[in-house]
């Protein structure tokens, strides 16, 4: 931080501090004549000379500037005590130097140029190295009732080519591969989880939405099942996924059936122009049911470069969004799309950290600097 440009420090014993500050700044290069100042909060139980001569509001440049906002970071990291209390130093150390992060930056302005911040050079696309993973599943609770909207089926979406990948290219590649040559028959599925439906399927032209996340929980792309579920749709899923993601980069493509899909993604791979020997691996929370030699083949603890990845991330996109099936099953196509499209921003965006470089997003232009006739103030305090 510029401290010559800064506005004031405030301090809760600023009134103290600031004689101390005169007899050592010369020793440290710090910058002569540093304004303190005690916030609104802070404040009261001072003497009058104190109210007057350090008091906030009567400082010249910073009008309302709240300078008691560290309290709020005490609020929230005290309730960690209980285990920074029994760690070791270094430890200790780490976790609370995480914690400022997780508070301040919660939903945050990506752009917003922060005063200790200096200019960060442009982002780079996914490191080759970096144990980046995509995580694939379908939520066969979002229907949608064949009978519901009729008026409305001609409707196009208004975010169309946002996460959604086009419902005629998928119809085209599911004929292609033979899924609907008889549409009265039931559709070839290799999945226990579609057997669920039986009978009920026949009400339904939608029997759900599968998706791909990044590892980080960012959805770059979603699909309606026109089927039950199959394949075709983790292909499709795969070839979008491959405009937004460096897949030669992936350590590992999380699938609840990875141990099957992987030799049927053998067959296809050259014909889609998709990487060769892409890992297929099945998350720890899809793991338990499946037979010995896949929990060693496909497990993701087993594999290199994955570590403690949680490979079933997106297990939460689908609690939370099956609870909106009552609505979306009597919407039109469209009007469903749009609104599905819009679940997964406002689930996995909330809180996340603004400068984290995700697996989907391209590099971003560097920030400038803080400029130094802005109001910057600092504020510190201890936390017992």
């Amino acid at each position: 931080m510029d401290l010559a440009s800064v506005k004031a420090v405030f301090l809760d014993v600023a009134c103290k501090f600031e004689g101390y500050y005169k007899r050592i700044y010369e020793e440290l290069d710090l910058p002569a004549g540093l304004p303190f100042a005690i916030g609104p909060w802070h404040i009261r139980p001072h003497k009058p000379e104190c109210n007057v001569r350090c008091n906030s509001r009567y400082m010249p440049g910073l009008g309302l500037t709240f300078g008691d906002l560290i309290e709020h970071l005490w609020a929230d990291n005290r309730r960690h005590w209980y285990i920074t209390a029994y760690m070791s130093p270094a430890a200790r150390q780490d976790f609370i130097n995480g914690l400022p992060v997780t508070l301040f930056r919660k939903g945050a302005n990506k752009n917003k140029i922060h005063c200790t911040q200096p200019p960060t050079p442009p982002r780079q696309p996914t490191d080759p190295a970096r144990a980046a993973a995509a995580e694939g599943d379908a939520c066969l609770g979002l229907r949608h009732f064949k009978a519901a909207a009729s008026g409305s089926l001609d409707l196009q979406p208004l975010a169309a080519g946002d996460l959604f990948i086009s419902e005629k290219l998928v119809m085209e590649r599911l004929k292609e591969r033979g899924k609907m040559a008889d549409p009265d028959a039931v559709s070839c599925s290799k999945f226990k989880a579609a057997k669920v439906f039986g009978r009920r399927a026949a009400n339904y032209d939608r029997l759900g939405v599968a998706a791909f996340a990044c590892r980080h929980g960012f959805v770059p792309a979603m699909v309606s099942l026109h089927t039950e579920e199959d394949f075709v749709y983790y292909e499709v899923l795969l070839e979008a996924l491959k405009q937004r993601m460096d897949l030669a980069s992936v350590k590992a493509v999380f699938l609840d059936v990875a141990c099957k899909f992987e030799g049927y993604y053998k067959r296809i791979y050259e014909e889609l122009d998709l990487p060769a020997g892409l890992p297929f691996a099945i998350g720890p929370w899809h793991i338990r049911p499946h037979k010995p030699e896949c929990n060693v083949r496909c497990n993701s603890r087993y594999m290199p470069g994955l570590g403690l990845t949680f490979g079933d991330l997106i297990e939460h996109l689908w609690a939370d969004n099956r609870r909106h099936w009552y609505i979306t099953a009597y919407m039109s196509p469209a009007a469903r799309q749009d609104f599905i499209n819009g679940l997964p921003v406002t689930l996995f965006r909330k809180g996340a950290n603004k400068n984290k470089i995700h697996c989907t997003q391209p590099p971003t232009p560097p920030r400038q600097p803080t400029d130094p006739g802005r109001a910057a103030a600092a504020e510190g305090r201890l936390s017992f």
